[in-house]
């Protein structure tokens, strides 16, 4: 039996295994389904990725979960002019941290806010915090609502991080990902698309996607994204990102949430040693995991 990878080997592998997703879900996004998907063109890595490094920078800095470090780090990537493809709240919360507005205040509100752009970036604050307390549940929110206050793309990068947790710890089957997490999460429109798959109502990601869709809108993207994870054992780390991209629609965010989590499980040692060295990014991103596994 392959031993567990170490929390560095976890760390290295969600950071990688997420801009794997995104810089080959990029080349997709927006399209229709099915597609044919090939990893034949050179990724481009996109604010999924980008804001997801940012995130790690703040964490860094102090050592500690901050919301007010990690959206200043957020806000000095966007001043530099890193971030490519930001959505229209993201975008806006980004502005409004530049132009010295409180961190706690940015985030947009109203329907629209229950986008992707919380989920997208929060799978480092998952090696940090323990999901099953309160208070730092509230954190993980507090680093959610820097971009979105709303309380659907909250439940949604909850999703993401107590998959991430669950894929790292590597207790439970893969299979199981997806009744795990649902249990875990408050009353939300996440929560109800995964149990559309607990109860077989959805039981591939085709059909997911067909009956609920795969746009930018939280709770689809990030259920889609945890349905598909839990074929890694079947047809492996590229099989699942192509089915997923195979999909349409926000596929970068998509394919880049399911990589964070796969990578989470099978450790940087784990993933298609030809995908990592096709990321420019990759020694840059492979610094950031061995600073963040540094921190107890």
């Amino acid at each position: 039996m392959k031993a567990r990878p170490d929390r560095l080997d976890q760390i290295a592998g969600c950071l990688l295994g997420g801009a794997i997703g995104d810089g080959f879900g990029s080349c997709y996004e927006g399209q229709s389904a099915p597609r044919e998907v090939e990893f034949t063109v050179a990724p481009r890595l996109t604010d999924d990725t980008q804001l997801t490094l940012a995130t790690c920078e703040g964490i860094i800095a102090t050592g500690r979960v901050e919301p007010a470090i990690i959206a200043a780090a957020m806000a000095r990537w966007f001043r530099e002019r890193r971030l490519t493809g930001l959505g229209a709240s993201t975008f806006k919360a980004l502005q409004e941290l530049t132009a010295g507005h409180h961190w706690a205040l940015t985030g947009a509100k109203g329907e629209r806010a229950a986008g992707n752009g919380a989920a997208m970036r929060i799978a480092p604050v998952a090696f940090f915090l323990d999901l099953n307390n309160f208070d730092q549940r509230r954190l993980l929110r507090d680093i959610a609502r820097i971009t979105h206050q709303h309380e659907e793309a909250y439940a949604a990068a909850l999703a993401v991080a107590l998959a991430v947790q669950s894929a790292a710890n590597g207790e439970l089957p893969m299979t199981e990902l997806v009744a795990h997490v649902h249990r875990q999460l408050p009353d939300s429109v996440t929560r109800d698309r995964l149990h559309n798959v607990v109860e077989h109502h959805c039981s591939t990601a085709a059909e997911f996607a067909l009956k609920f869709g795969s746009s930018g809108y939280a709770a689809d993207s990030v259920a889609l994204a945890i349905l598909g994870t839990t074929k890694l054992d079947e047809i492996g780390f590229e099989g699942v990102l192509k089915e997923l991209i195979a999909c349409g629609g926000d596929t970068d965010t998509i394919a880049s949430m399911a990589g964070q989590i796969m990578g989470a499980r099978l450790g940087h040692d784990g993933l298609p040693t030809a995908l990592i060295r096709q990321l420019e990014e990759h020694t840059e991103i492979a610094a950031l995991a061995n600073s963040l596994a540094a921190i107890r």
